[in-house]
């Protein structure tokens, strides 16, 4: 099946509340969405959700995706750790992984596993498995999007550009997630129809340390402690005369001058000064926020204004219509794309659009409704609680009632008497009723009766229902193909296999309900393309499916394989070893790393830290850049530009400057 998916992160740089040096000015990832088609094509699954932002902080000016605000993540986001399991479960379950810049995302992705220490090994296990599809940085789609504009450049197009080549329509990019991955599946296809890709070929591989070919051709550079541009000859196009710089997006940045006032500035150096207003936020091609002392309007890049700002919050909508909160009375006002008035409203919240539909509440008594993207409210504020739509339902909830569902016509298709109801997966969901749990299809049928003291999602096929110790695994149907007892412990199934506990001591099982592992091991991962991660006397080793050793136990910590390569723990210190377990890089590194394998011998890099600092090794172990930094990160992570910028870190977390992956340093 496939899987296509969008993220939202944070854009600037943040100060994060992290363990490592190394972990902070990355980007953290704020909304995730995906939209998935079984074997035949047929739309199965949507799914969106927004992140709490529990495990760092947003600092003070810094700039989130356009699109969504701190409130938003507040109030609608999920702890990461549920998030990553969601993502997992569903990642799982899809061959084909489908995305716009594709290996960004998943670097996001595998950032926060690694923040939250979450299967991480299994992750990139799971990675190597998948066939990785990108509809911007594949030879094909190159190709294909430059054929007319300009033969052989090999420019990468935005998703914009590949939506207006494809479809000969202007695309508005949402920067909102569970927005944009409806126009990246759109395209997805058309290239499909187009045979733009082989199905049956990993077109795209997975890379954990993206380096691009090309720098910006604008890079911040930072001369004392004044910021200006140069190109890449380190010639100074803008002069260094700038507190502080952001890289170039829609050929804008926003620039500190020496007075606190932030302002835009153009390619060729021109600002666009607004007195009594801040350049606040950068929004897409044709407008930015401004902010004044107290509130925020919108600009274009003309400095005209298109909403005063007078406003606390302001909202826009896919297809142009902006919602603008007033301070005092929090109500939000309708206006057009160029700020004409349009309507008042009596909502005090409004939600992004999932699937085209928004959730409002009511200012007077606090009631959930819907909107369509026009801004028409199509489903009138009567639920006491509501979710978003997905697959073309949501979840609603009354006090007096309970939880049901209702399709986009406001049509109940569940009652609501459950007193909770999960997400819907592949158009079934785990509801309870009096205490106990059981299954519901889409159309509101009970294929198992609430019967389970737990019932957990589905996954591989089957869902796991539990009853005082006894394990029953349920398929889609509503039949038991598997029980369970006298066990102390079962997961749920991964690749077949499903991880068990007894006498406390794990082993795995097949989906014939045979124990084909003894229970043996200390502790043990969900299998993934086949093999185990396993652990016995506090060490860790692979199994394959038969139980047979792949690597012995003798590491303190250990990665799947990656192109023929893991990263191995021993004593706190890290390495790399191939297939054959030979040593290729000695265990002296204070930290994990990857290669770069899959671009070529001249990308075979990784960032590596010794002693507490920071520097880049090539493949056989040699110092590209010496371990002198407290901190580098890949600048294709801090931003969306593809560039092959590092950002360097200095001893209190401060943000020093850029070197290239030759080591040569963007600022004195």
């Amino acid at each position: 099946m496939y899987l296509i998916f969008d993220i939202a992160t944070t854009q600037e740089k943040q100060i994060l509340e992290a363990k490592e040096v190394y972990d902070r000015e990355w980007p953290r990832l704020i909304q995730i969405a995906w939209t998935v088609f079984d074997q035949n094509y047929k739309h199965i699954d949507f799914q969106a959700y927004y992140i709490k932002p529990e495990q760092f902080t947003i600092a003070n000016g810094s700039i989130l995706s356009p699109r969504i605000s701190q409130a938003t993540l507040e109030q609608r986001g999920l702890p990461i750790n549920i998030i990553l399991n969601k993502i997992f479960d569903a990642f799982e379950q899809n061959e084909y992984w489908i995305a716009h810049d594709i290996d960004y995302n998943l670097d996001v992705i595998e950032y926060e596993l690694l923040q939250e220490d979450f299967l991480m090994a299994e992750w990139v296990e799971l990675a190597e498995s998948k066939n990785i599809l990108c509809t911007q940085n594949d030879d094909r789609v190159v190709k294909y999007f430059n054929k007319k504009l300009d033969p052989g450049s090999g420019r990468l197009p935005k998703l914009d550009e590949l939506y207006y080549e494809l479809f000969n329509e202007k695309l508005k990019v949402s920067f909102n997630a569970e927005i944009d991955v409806l126009s990246i599946a759109k395209c997805f296809w058309e290239l499909v129809n187009r045979n733009c890709y082989n199905e049956t070929e990993n077109i795209s591989s997975r890379n954990n340390f993206p380096i691009p070919d090309g720098l910006p051709e604008l890079i911040p550079y930072r001369n004392g402690k004044k910021w200006g541009f140069c190109n890449s000859n380190k010639e100074i196009l803008i002069k260094e005369i700038y507190d502080s710089v952001s890289e170039f997006k829609n050929n804008y940045a926003l620039v500190l001058e020496g007075n606190g006032k932030r302002v835009l500035l153009d390619k060729n150096g021109k600002s666009t000064d607004l007195p009594g207003l801040d350049a606040h936020q950068i929004l897409n091609k044709n407008h930015f926020i401004v902010k004044n002392a107290d509130n925020i309007g919108v600009y274009n890049y003309k400095g005209e204004e298109i909403i005063k700002p007078v406003f606390q919050n302001i909202k826009l909508f896919f297809d142009g219509v902006i919602f603008a909160q007033h301070e005092k009375n929090k109500k939000y006002i309708v206006f057009d794309n160029y700020g004409n008035f349009l309507r008042d409203t009596n909502y005090h919240a409004i939600e992004f659009p999932s699937e085209g539909i928004s959730q409002v509440s009511s200012v007077d008594k606090n009631l959930v409704g819907y909107l369509n993207l026009y801004g028409d409210e199509i489903i009138s504020c009567k639920y006491n609680y509501g979710c978003d739509f997905k697959n073309g339902l949501a979840k609603v909830r009354n006090f007096n009632s309970g939880w049901g569902l209702i399709n986009e016509f406001g049509k109940e298709i569940a009652p609501l008497i459950y007193e909770s109801i999960s997400d819907i997966n592949n158009g079934l969901v785990i509801v309870k009723k009096d205490g106990k749990y059981g299954i519901l299809s889409s159309t509101g049928k009970l294929i198992t009766n609430c019967t389970y003291q737990i019932i957990e999602d589905f996954q591989d096929g089957l869902a796991k229902g539990i009853n005082f110790y006894e394990y029953s695994y349920i398929n889609s149907a509503g039949n038991i193909v598997i029980h369970l007892k006298g066990i102390q412990e079962a997961d749920s199934f991964s690749d077949g296999m499903c991880r068990v506990k007894d006498r406390g001591k794990y082993g795995y099982m097949n989906k014939a309900g045979q124990i084909i592992i003894n229970c043996k091991y200390d502790d043990g991962q969900k299998f993934s393309n086949g093999l185990a991660c396993v652990r016995m006397h506090n060490k860790w080793g692979f199994v394959d499916k038969l139980g047979k050793e792949v690597a012995p136990n003798k590491y303190d910590k250990i990665y799947s394989f990656k192109d023929g390569l893991a990263s191995v723990c021993i004593r706190a210190k890290w390495g790399i070893i191939d297939l054959n377990g030979n040593e290729l890089i000695k265990c002296i590194y204070d930290s994990h790393f990857t290669f770069n394998l899959n671009k070529g011998p001249k990308y075979k890099l990784a960032i590596v830290q010794l002693n507490g600092k920071k520097g880049i090794i090539d493949y056989s172990g040699n110092a590209i850049v010496p371990c002198q930094y407290w901190g580098l990160s890949d600048g294709n992570w801090s931003t969306n530009t593809n560039n092959c910028l590092f950002m360097v870190i200095g001893k209190n977390s401060n943000f020093v400057g850029y070197i290239d992956k030759s080591g040569e340093e963007y600022f004195e």
